[in-house]
């Protein structure tokens, strides 16, 4: 009997089960289409959550650098002025004309110029 009112059903209603399939396709579909622009959604939070924080470590690494510049270009003043003081200060009994002309040379050399003229090299 239960065999029979399945046939009665499927004779009666198999319209509305097609119906209801042609519904449900493009239903499912749209969905589809929703969840992976939600995903396409997620992935760009992420991606601007990376970008963030790169920009973060980057500004960071930037001021490391600029004060490390910094430093260095004090520490090269200094010894630039140490090397002028040393070649000022040294004894002319000590220092033969040969080692001062090599001093003023390499002065010269580096671009310090002006620094070989203020230690009393002549050009």
């Amino acid at each position: 009997m239960i065999p029979l009112a399945i046939l009665t059903f499927a004779r009666n209603w198999w319209k509305a089960g097609v119906g209801a399939l042609i519904a449900a396709a493009p239903a499912f579909l749209l969905g589809q289409c929703s969840g992976a622009s939600h995903e396409r959604v997620r992935q760009q939070a992420a991606l601007e959550k990376a970008n963030a924080a790169a920009l973060r470590i980057l500004a960071a690494a930037n001021e490391i650098a600029a004060a490390q510049r910094v430093k260095d270009g004090e520490r090269l003043k200094t010894q630039q002025k140490e090397r002028v003081d040393a070649i000022k200060a040294a004894a002319p009994s000590r220092t033969g004309n040969a080692t001062r002309a090599l001093g003023c040379q390499r002065l010269r050399q580096a671009g310090r110029g002006a620094d070989a003229d203020a230690a009393g090299c002549g050009h």
